[in-house]
């Protein structure tokens, strides 16, 4: 008589294992269903970067040459082997800042990543722990909002910078120069009639 309470007992601790077994099978497949989706994803926010950060590299790069050739201009450098070169520099440096932008874009996408794995695994976590399907899903739709908020804030075009900081010190030293050639004409104008005593 002892022996048949003791098999219903084993019984149906063995079903509520089992019936737990379903539930984090089911959570756990809820949360790699949704991390899956994650791909395509993946791919629009790295185009969308750098689309934005090539916009921003175009932009600098206009305000550069026209600098450039106002620079030129009052330095009387224009047509010559110094306008070649600066524009050759110019040139370059744009080149770099696309490349910087795809790094970026990468490094953003490396770390999106990251985060969704590390948000998966501690999910994965909750699942084993007991979570239900419906929390396990609501959990992982949060968290992969939570990581592209959070890539988006940290992937803006200030982190682009200046990428014309070498061509632009040139513009500052002709402006500088400039202004040293204006300040002595007027120094000139105002020192004549004293010096023509």
């Amino acid at each position: 008589m002892c022996f048949g309470s003791k098999d219903k007992a084993s019984s149906a601790a063995q079903r509520a294992e089992d019936d737990r077994k379903r539930q984090v099978a089911s959570a756990t497949s809820a949360i790699d269903k949704a991390f899956r989706g994650r791909g395509g994803q993946l791919d629009d926010f790295v185009a969308a970067l750098r689309e934005q950060f090539g916009a921003e590299a175009g932009r600098q790069k206009t305000i550069a040459d026209r600098d450039l050739k106002f620079s030129l201009a009052r330095g009387g450098l224009t047509g010559g082997s110094a306008a070649a070169d600066l524009g050759t520099q110019l040139g370059d440096e744009f080149q770099r800042g696309i490349l910087k932008g795809e790094r970026l874009s990468q490094s953003a996408r490396a770390d999106l990543t990251s985060a969704d794995e590390a948000s998966r695994a501690r999910l994965t976590a909750l699942a084993q722990g007991g979570a239900s399907i419906t929390d396990s899903a609501t959990a992982a739709s949060r968290a992969l909002q939570s990581n592209i908020e959070g890539a988006k804030s940290s992937s803006g075009i200030e982190s682009l910078g200046d990428i014309f900081g070498d061509v632009r010190g040139l513009f500052v030293q002709q402006q500088e120069a400039a202004e040293r050639r204006r300040g002595l004409k007027e120094s000139e104008v105002f020192a004549s009639p004293f010096s023509r005593n």
